[in-house]
């Protein structure tokens, strides 16, 4: 039996498990000091390894669950691995494999992470836990990470930071319990094709401290009400929200939409971004309270506004100027909607997008407006539109 106690540094303790020289045994006691200490858990052979009868480990701050590939640890017959037994642990890592479960329960404050393993796997926070933490570090392509509660209603916050391997591009996040509000990504792989699933009541997606490019769609996530990305290239996609703000950041950002969405804000942030309005927008359904209805989109040169895939049709130099003479909103788009039911006019400072849903010439519900927030300038085909 041994007992060891750290020292007021950072104290790395060191154990090994192959079946017939444990180096950890039977009521054995690791105690970590004041520093951040490190427990490396080394494992060799068939496997699986439970923690041997009676052993205590404490105040150890990472744990490194080392494989030879193979082996693993399973201590709890429910959950594969049961972290919680590593009392005052924040990270616990399983390096090169993941027990057969797949499957890791994770206490108050601990972050699981997933070193070069196929990462597909599920964390599931303990009793009265509302936020799950995941960290990946060379994660292999095509990794599925879920996340589950002990308990119902407990998990609010999802946290998922790290890289795929080299090659490596899709990622999958599930949300199993379908009630996480918040979800917050730092991944720093250079391109990441993500996939959400069943995130039925995400509300808020930070995505702002990441380093690499995104690629999501966000079109199925109905309660979503702010989504923020990072210094990357982004792909962003969303649907109809109702007043959902999308910020995407830094890098040369894609951003598609349907222009359904009531009162949605777009901002492309720094870097030649490209809005795509995949359909013919109908975001107004009261033209009595058009102007908290309106999309708008913060474009300024570089951007491009990607129109291809509605029937927009540019105003010649007279009609713009017969919209020009309109004294109020609705003129001018009666006028301009008069020439061409899909086009853009300039109006009090802005360059508007809009659709005359109805062919009426007049501006009536179920039309829509895209607002260009302080563009002036020329939609010019092969510039700055695609048309």
């Amino acid at each position: 039996m041994d007992e060891l106690v750290g020292t007021a540094d950072n104290d790395t303790f060191r154990g090994f498990l192959e079946g017939t020289d444990d180096t950890l045994t039977t009521f054995d006691t690791i105690e970590g000091g004041a520093g951040t200490d490190t427990l490396n858990l080394l494992m060799e052979g068939a496997g699986p390894y439970d923690i041997p009868a009676g052993v205590e480990i404490s105040g150890v701050e990472i744990i490194n669950l080392v494989s030879d590939g193979t082996a693993a640890l399973e201590n709890d017959g429910a959950t594969g691995l049961d972290a919680t037994v590593f009392e005052g642990a924040e990270q616990v890592w399983l390096a090169n494999a993941i027990n057969a479960a797949g499957a890791v329960l994770a206490g108050e404050g601990q972050t699981i992470g997933f070193r070069n393993v196929d990462a597909t796997a599920t964390v599931t926070v303990a009793s009265d836990v509302d936020s799950a933490s995941i960290a990946l570090d060379r994660v292999a392509d095509k990794s599925a990470v879920s996340v589950d509660e002990t308990t119902t209603g407990d998990l609010e916050t999802v946290s998922v930071s790290g890289s795929l391997a080299a090659g490596a591009d899709e990622l999958t996040i599930e949300d199993v319990t379908k009630t996480a509000e918040t979800l917050n990504l730092n991944l720093t792989t250079k391109a990441v094709d993500l996939t959400l699933t069943t995130f039925d009541s995400l509300v808020t997606l930070d995505a702002s401290a990441s380093t690499g490019g995104i690629k999501v769609d966000l079109s199925g996530n109905a309660d979503l009400e702010a989504a923020s990305f990072g210094s990357g290239v982004d792909d962003v996609t969303i649907g109809g929200q109702k007043g959902l703000v999308v910020n995407a950041g830094a890098g040369a950002d894609t951003i598609s939409f349907d222009g359904s969405g009531e009162g949605q804000q777009i901002v492309g942030g720094a870097g030649g971004d490209t809005f795509v309005l995949t359909a013919a927008a109908t975001n107004i359904s009261e033209t009595d309270d058009f102007a908290d209805l309106v999309t708008t989109i913060d474009f300024k040169s570089p951007d491009v506004i990607d129109l291809s895939g509605t029937g927009f049709v540019a105003l010649n130099d007279a009609q713009a100027d017969a919209v020009a003479a309109a004294g109020t909103f609705a003129d001018a788009f009666a006028i301009a909607t008069g020439f061409q039911a899909e086009t853009a006019f300039l109006f009090e400072g802005s360059t508007y997008i809009v659709n005359d849903a109805d062919n009426s010439s007049s501006f009536t519900d179920g039309d829509g407006v895209i607002e260009l927030v302080g563009f002036t300038g020329n939609l010019v085909d092969g510039t700055n539109l695609i048309a």
